[in-house]
Formats: structure tokens, C-alpha cells, sequence
């Protein structure tokens, strides 16, 4: 929700300094983006785990995985992502020793520590991009 308000003050001031035919036309503009977006738990673990990857906060998960198996993670959280309609948690799981990524709806607790993490060779969001092969980050 937070995000959201923010994009919304961000698109009024884009508006705001656009020609005054581009503004009419950008207005005008029939497009939207509805969806009904995740249930209320996940948005709450969202928001939780925004604020713990701004901190860099360890974070402490019970997890069930779609075999219903469960597992007991520390984890650095690096990036939440949006996959058409999962949200995921990738994060350097120490239990794995190794990059993971986890369904945010699947996280059955979450527990934010006051233990901060440091960058560490290999255990980085650039790592887990150059990983996955992704060499720029906006694309």
C-alpha cells in the first residue's frame, strides 16, 4: 500500500510537468491494471520483508514448500519478486549455504531479527543476478 501511494504522488508529478497536450492525452488514456493482488497475509509479509532487505535484517522463516514439506530458514533477504502471480523472496539461505527462493505464500512465520547482515562474496543480490544470468538488473 505504501508503494503503491508513493507510485501514485510520483505519476501526479510526472503529470504535473508534462506539455498541456501530452498531459490531456496521458489522461485520456484508457489503460489500467487491475488485479486483485495478494491476500492480505502476504501483503503483510511483503511489507515486512521490504523493510527487512532496506535494513538488511536477517530474517527467520517457517517454510512449506509445494511438496508440504517443512524447514525451519535463517535467511538474508535480497530482492522480493513478482512472477505473474507469485510473489517470491530470493535470499541467501544459511541452512543451504546457497542462494534460495522462497513463495511468499508459503512463509508460515516470519520473524524479522535485529541482526544486520554485511555484503559477502557470493551472497549478494549481484551474485544471485549474475547466477541466474541476468546481466542488467532494469531489463
Amino acid at each position: 500500500a505504501a508503494l503503491a501511494a508513493q507510485g501514485e504522488m510520483a505519476l501526479s508529478k510526472i503529470l504535473a510537468v508534462l506539455p498541456a497536450d501530452a498531459r490531456a492525452a496521458a489522461e485520456r488514456l484508457p489503460l489500467f491494471a487491475i488485479s486483485p493482488g495478494p491476500d492480505a497475509a502476504t501483503r503483510e509479509r511483503l511489507q515486512r520483508l521490504r523493510e527487512a532487505i532496506e535494513d538488511r535484517r536477517v530474517v527467520v522463516v517457517d517454510y512449506v514448500d509445494l511438496k508440504d514439506s517443512r524447514s525451519h530458514r535463517r535467511l538474508r533477504p535480497l530482492a522480493c519478486v513478482f512472477w505473474d502471480a507469485v510473489w517470491t523472496l530470493a535470499a541467501w539461505c544459511e541452512l543451504r549455504q546457497d542462494m534460495r527462493s522462497f513463495r511468499i505464500d508459503r512463509i508460515e512465520t516470519l520473524q524479522v531479527l535485529d541482526e544486520r547482515f554485511r555484503d559477502e562474496a557470493g551472497k549478494t543480490l549481484p551474485d544471485l543476478l549474475r547466477a541466474v544470468g541476468v546481466t542488467d538488473a532494469r531489463s
